[in-house]
């Protein structure tokens, strides 16, 4: 089950788990100091919100207190984890709510994809079977955004219905009064998704091939004992040192040279080829900027707990960390922040305890400045992989995949591959340049006016990128 995220600065989720009563213990306080609800009302939320979580329908609950003129006054975000018993609450500043005379205190629930994949009837159905006490009306009103039904007063209870499961934050923390949100993607793998975005990355398939071998070692503690069982009839030293290397890999190479979405791509085809039940999270880069005097270390803390539980006993789990340069820099610098050195030194810790998984967390680090990060990181990598620019031949090939519908000749798609390569002091184009810069532009050239005609490819010019670009329209 994914959890929600905050929506809003007033919501504040912090990473620390209570069950169901926790929860009615909370709203049982907050409705006697607002007087916005009654006892029994609040026990009847609770019966509807402990059967939807037996049965997995639960993905968080927002209290949202209104006052009589219709604002909000204050609001608190709850949200399940994995564990269907399992939740992340606020607690700072306790539940000291203003007392609110004629104000409301709205219940808003978020519903996992399995209750919005019901019909009508069969939601029906199951709210008579389980006797719900609520009588709950369908909105698709954010909580920033309601209002009171000053009709139904304390009593309206509203259900947010939106089918964003895959892409909302896994687990929101407060840093130093600021909501940050842990991961920006959580993914079960495989995903078709994933899978056809392969075929667009010129070179993949070589590089999948090469790496899989080493990431083999990594994951398959089980199949290097078989194999040496089956050769030497004993486990043999150096498989048994096997065990002992970090589950770390660290692609490096400049900004656009697909560090990130091969990553991505390599985990979705590991599981895809194992057939291994796989949870990809790629950590925010919200959790650096956010990290202030002692919280930073505690982001990464708490990230690496969602990742472990994830992991539980069997399922294999994947932590990207992108601009890893960012959270690792080398502890060696006269600059370095006293807290930056905390956070690599947890970082490092936990690389460390991944290993007790044995395979079953993978960590890729991103960077596109590996001599900044701390040697201690660098050297616990299993695996250092470098993403250069592309060649000529890769820029052909390139071109050639993403523009085959044009009909370019030879003679044009040489030319484009010399004008996008290195030139005096200017480096060459990277993998991304085109399709984030150089394709939006021709095509916002001539869209209006016409379709692209490849054999009259003109050369223009565009300043702000390249001296020369293709465009033309008929």
């Amino acid at each position: 089950m994914t959890t929600t995220g905050t929506y809003t600065d007033a919501y504040t989720v912090l990473d620390i788990r209570h069950v169901l009563s926790r929860f009615n213990a909370n709203l049982r306080a907050i409705a006697q100091v607002t007087t916005c609800m009654s006892e029994e009302k609040v026990q009847d939320f609770v019966h509807d919100l402990q059967i939807l979580a037996e049965y997995e329908y639960l993905v968080g609950v927002d209290l949202i207190l209104v006052d009589v003129s219709g604002q909000k006054v204050r609001a608190r975000a709850y949200a399940v984890s994995t564990e269907a018993w399992d939740w992340s609450v606020d607690l700072p500043g306790a539940n000291l709510w203003p007392r609110t005379p004629a104000g409301s205190l709205d219940v808003v629930v978020t519903h996992s994809k399995s209750w919005t994949s019901l019909s009508a009837p069969q939601r029906a159905e199951f709210r008579a079977r389980n006797e719900f006490k609520i009588s709950w009306v369908p909105t698709e009103a954010r909580p920033d955004t309601l209002q009171s039904d000053s009709r139904s007063g304390p009593q309206i209870c509203q259900e947010r219905l939106w089918a964003r499961a895959q892409r909302l934050p896994v687990s929101t923390v407060s840093a130093g009064g600021e909501t940050v949100d842990l991961f920006e993607l959580r993914q079960a793998l495989p995903d078709g998704s994933f899978t056809a975005r392969e075929h667009d990355l010129v070179g993949f398939a070589a590089r999948y091939e090469r790496l899989k071998r080493h990431l083999r070692l990594l994951v398959d503690s089980e199949g290097i004992a078989q194999w040496s069982q089956r050769h030497y009839r004993v486990s043999v030293v150096i498989c048994r040192l096997l065990g002992d290397r970090y589950p770390l890999n660290i692609f490096e190479g400049d900004v656009g040279t697909g560090k990130t979405v091969t990553a991505e791509s390599i985990a979705n085809r590991l599981a895809r080829e194992d057939g291994a039940e796989t949870q990809l999270y790629k950590l925010s880069t919200r959790v650096r900027r956010a990290g202030r005097v002692g919280q930073m270390s505690t982001l990464i803390n708490q990230a690496f707990d969602v990742v472990a539980r994830s992991a539980g006993q069997s399922r294999r789990t994947v932590l990207i960390i992108d601009e890893a340069d960012s959270l690792a820099a080398t502890r060696a610098q006269e600059h370095s922040h006293h807290e930056d050195k905390v956070a690599v030194n947890t970082l490092i810790q936990k690389i460390d305890d991944a290993r007790r998984f044995t395979g079953r967390v993978l960590v890729f680090l991103c960077t596109n400045r590996f001599r900044t990060l701390d040697p201690a990181i660098a050297r616990r990598a299993a695996l250092i992989e470098p993403f250069r620019r592309p060649n000529d031949d890769e820029r052909a090939e390139l071109f050639q995949h993403d523009l085959a519908d044009l009909g370019l000749t030879e003679r044009e798609l040489a030319e484009l591959v010399n004008v996008t390569g290195p030139s005096g002091d200017r480096p060459g184009w990277t993998y991304s340049d085109p399709r984030t810069r150089l394709y939006p532009e021709v095509i916002a050239r001539v869209f209006l006016m016409g379709r692209l005609a490849a054999r009259t490819f003109l050369l223009s010019r565009v300043s702000f990128f390249h001296p020369r670009v293709w465009t033309t329209c008929e």
